[in-house]
């Protein structure tokens, strides 16, 4: 037998397929009816084997997984002498990932207390969302403990986030059939903020770090220019030490606790809460010295 070439065909049970293919022939099995398509053909060269990628009319999903059929047909110089494979069969499974998320960025937040994460959208028309992973330390691996969130948008506020935790995030983009991206890090080294700039409200940070020893620095905001008190209390309720007692003016301040007293000794381990009076602001947050 001359061999002078070889042709590809495809098949899928359902009504005719719009294609660019021709159709070659129709077959009914049993209720489904299929029709054969010319999928590619290939010139004879004679060689022990021949391969071709072929892309599938759909892929399989949770909700299809209608296989695709495909045969080869022979031909030789004569018309009348080919030859057919047996059908043979298949599905296409999405297994492509998004692309990582990018442009992520962090700014911190002093009302609310917390960070902000946002990042540029993702185009994939299958995309399905994003999942957020928060642990310590660039190396962390991202898993099911450490997953914060799985937003739809592309914006994310953490309360918990602090300054005295080198905490990073790794954002990956995911897609309809549970494809994860690689994923984008974001670090405290990363994250920005004006800290100069005068803020449009009182406010109280979290002294960080905390617990600490022996020292910690306690930051708040001041909206305009105000007398401010700032004193450290133990869980008592007793009066340890008035750290800052004078006029202000306004901006984002920071001041630093030692651990001594108003007598100057230092105290002992254990819960403190530190409080702030600035004109008509007053709020009171915990701290935890451990030596």
């Amino acid at each position: 037998m001359v061999e002078t070439g070889a042709a590809l065909l495809v098949a899928s049970p359902g009504d005719t397929p719009d294609t660019p293919g021709p159709v070659i022939r129709r077959q009914i099995l049993g209720s489904e009816i299929y029709f054969w398509e010319l999928v590619d053909s290939q010139d004879a060269y004679h060689r022990e084997r021949y391969g071709k990628s072929v892309g599938t009319l759909f892929d399989s999903t949770a909700v299809s997984t209608e296989y695709h059929y495909f045969q080869v047909v022979a031909h030789t110089s004569d018309p009348t002498v080919y030859w057919e494979s047996e059908p043979d069969s298949g599905y296409s499974v999405d297994n492509l990932a998004p692309c990582p998320p990018a442009m992520l960025a962090g700014e911190q937040s002093f009302v609310p207390e917390g960070l902000t994460l946002t990042w540029a959208p993702n185009i994939e028309i299958d995309l399905d969302g994003y999942a957020i992973y928060r642990g310590v330390g660039p190396g962390f691996t991202p898993g099911p403990g450490n997953l914060l969130t799985e937003p739809c948008d592309t914006f994310y506020f953490d309360g918990d986030w602090r300054w005295d935790i080198d905490y990073c995030y790794k954002v990956a983009a995911v897609d309809i059939h549970g494809n994860e991206s690689e994923y984008t890090l974001l670090c405290s080294d990363d994250v920005t903020g004006d800290e100069t700039s005068v803020p449009s409200a009182s406010f109280l940070a979290q002294n960080v770090p905390n617990p600490f020893n022996p020292t910690t620095t306690i930051r708040f905001g001041l909206p305009r220019a105000v007398h401010v008190k700032l004193s450290v209390y133990n869980v008592k309720g007793e009066l340890i030490s008035t750290i800052f007692n004078q006029h202000m003016t306004e901006g984002r301040k920071e001041i630093t606790w030692t651990a001594k007293d108003s007598r100057g000794q230092t105290v002992s381990s254990g819960i403190y809460f530190y409080r702030l009076v600035a004109g008509d602001f007053v709020q009171t947050k915990k701290m935890v010295l451990l030596r």
